[in-house]
């Protein structure tokens, strides 16, 4: 007997049945052996698309989505898509992995900022192997990228050791070595280039890259410097451009520095030029309800949809009279990485 293919109308209709938990309605014929798009439809009322697919011999269930959100034509249409996988040995989960990846290290950002970032620096510190991000999203106009971590050029340091970036800072690639838009002019080594992960404290050291790039002519420097981030922040910075700050926690294996405290966020802005920007996870907030909007995400559930990820964090104005408003969005670390551009209190005369 042939299954008439669903339509809008039945989809909408369908609902629980008494007595039973849930059953499933095809869309049309199933194949031979037994795959298809079906509609699940729960005791509930919660409908479900799914499709059932077969790859060497073994079958599989995949969820498509729920319905309204996903339609009858959306679910044919990613139905459709996943089987023309299938039949090329490819698991549609696979694919939605891969999807997932892209949309979280997709980066969303107006052109028409950077040019007030001209001749700025970047401050980001325990950076560990977070360099090209930074880079990518504010080169050439930011011409000082200070990336800054207690574990660079430490032998063995856990926070480095995985990029090698622990290596002595003679013994460094250059971090835009395969980047053909960049040429390397000249280094530069000021301290130790080597330091014993086992000692009580650190002895800075800073490796610094001057790079020509190429279209412009424009000259960058990037600064890897070994030591703590609070410490080089005041040492070495007088102003900057944009304060980059994520992947890090304040737990076990993480700095435990609060950037983002209503203690420290104060000190990072009074360095930040006016429309300067904070690009941040939420990493080191602690539990500054003041600044709470800046780690709405962090740790937990988070919007899935890029496009309009924007909108899901809302603008505020502190006790100093800064304004913070999220102008764009720069992947994806223990949350999603907002970009807050922050603009200082207008001073009125009497």
């Amino acid at each position: 007997m042939r299954s008439e293919k669903l339509t809008e109308e039945m989809v909408q209709q369908a609902g629980p049945i008494e007595g039973t938990t849930l059953y499933r309605l095809p869309d049309g014929d199933e194949d031979k052996y037994g795959n298809g798009l079906f509609l699940f439809r729960w005791w509930t009322g919660k409908k479900t698309w799914k499709i059932r697919y077969a790859i060497n011999g073994k079958k599989y269930w995949f969820v498509l989505g729920t319905y309204p959100q996903l339609s009858l034509e959306e679910a044919r249409n990613m139905a459709a898509d996943a089987f023309r996988n299938v039949k090329a040995g490819i698991h549609p989960e696979s694919i939605c992995k891969r999807e997932e990846e892209e949309r979280k290290n997709r980066l969303i950002l107006d052109m028409g900022i950077l040019p007030l970032l001209e001749n700025t620096a970047l401050f980001y510190p325990c950076s560990g192997g977070d360099l090209s991000t930074p880079i990518q999203l504010f080169s050439p106009f930011v011409t000082d990228f200070w990336f800054v971590d207690r574990g660079y050029f430490t032998p063995g340091h856990q926070d480095t050791s995985q990029y090698g970036l622990d290596a002595p800072a003679n013994k460094q690639k250059p971090v835009l070595k395969k980047d053909h838009d960049y040429r390397l002019m000249r280094t530069k080594i000021a301290g130790p280039v080597s330091w014993s992960r086992s000692a009580k404290d650190i002895e800075p050291c800073v490796l610094t890259e001057t790079y020509k790039y190429i279209p412009s002519g424009k000259q960058i420097r990037i600064h890897r410097c070994r030591g703590y981030g609070f410490s080089a922040f005041r040492k070495e910075i007088s102003s900057i451009g944009v304060f980059f700050y994520r992947g890090d926690s304040e737990g076990e294996g993480g700095s435990g520095n609060l950037w983002l405290s209503s203690d420290h966020i104060g000190e990072v802005c009074e360095k930040l030029v006016d429309g300067g920007l904070i690009v941040t996870d939420g990493s080191g907030s602690g539990y500054s309800y003041r600044y709470g909007e800046l780690a709405k995400f962090y740790f937990k559930d988070y919007p899935r949809e890029t496009d309009n990820i924007m909108e899901s964090v809302n603008s505020f104005t502190d006790e100093a009279g800064r304004t913070f408003t999220c102008i764009g969005y720069a992947g994806y670390k223990y949350g999603p990485t907002f970009i807050w551009q922050v603009k200082k209190a207008t001073q009125h005369c009497a």
